[in-house]
This record gives structure tokens, C-alpha cells and sequence, in this order.
């Protein structure tokens, strides 16, 4: 199993392996109605009474949280989590060429394929 234990050894990894995450915001409805969104390996989350609201939220407060300095680790522990159980919620992992596909030009259309795609793989 690979150890991924800070920033730097996940940048190892994506260097040497060519493989690059990407991550989803986990959104939500509940039973009441109230939206729910977070991030994968997140231990916070942000509510609200619809999907465009929650998801404005979870931006601003992931910037809010980004300047304040405060816990912004979140993505190293979802990889570590995906790392160790297997493919968890809301985090993907793309290959060279995939990546390549989707980045250059960037193209929100050819990302969403390419996660779709895992989606599918992953559910058989």
C-alpha cells in the first residue's frame, strides 16, 4: 500500500504514477428537505435550502477556510482514504492520458465523461 502522509507524498505519487485526483462535493437532500454538501474527507459541511445555495456555500467556505489557514486537508485524507479502503465518494482517479484529455483544453464536458465513466466501472 502506498503512504500518503502530507502534501508532499501526494504529489510524489501523482508524479510517479501520473495519476491525478480529482474531487466532487457530496451533495445531498434530506428527508426534510434541507441540502447537505461536503467534501470528500471533509469533516465539516454546509446546509441549505437547495442545491445552488449549499454549493455556493461549500465554495465560500472552502475559501473561507483556505485564507483563515484553517483545516484544508481534507483532500489529502480522502486520498488516504481512497488509498486504503478503495474508491471512495466524491474522489476519482484519473490517468495521464485521461487527465491529458480532459485538461488540455480544459473541458468541463470531457471531465464529466470521463467521471461518468468511472461511475459506470464502478458500479458493475
Amino acid at each position: 500500500m502506498v503512504n500518503v502522509e502530507t502534501r508532499a507524498d501526494m504529489a510524489d505519487l501523482m508524479r510517479t504514477t501520473g495519476v491525478t485526483f480529482v474531487f466532487v462535493p457530496i451533495i445531498t437532500r434530506g428527508d426534510d428537505g434541507t441540502w447537505t454538501a461536503r467534501y470528500p474527507g471533509a469533516e465539516w459541511e454546509v446546509t441549505g435550502p437547495d442545491e445552488t445555495t449549499v454549493r455556493d456555500r461549500l465554495g465560500f467556505q472552502q475559501r473561507q477556510r483556505m485564507s483563515a489557514d484553517a483545516d484544508t486537508d481534507w483532500q489529502l485524507t480522502a486520498v488516504r482514504k481512497h488509498l486504503a479502503e478503495g474508491p471512495i465518494t466524491g474522489v476519482y482517479e484519473l490517468d495521464a492520458e485521461t487527465s491529458a484529455r480532459v485538461h488540455n483544453p480544459p473541458s468541463v464536458d470531457a471531465l464529466q465523461a470521463a467521471l461518468a465513466e468511472i461511475d459506470r466501472q464502478r458500479s458493475q
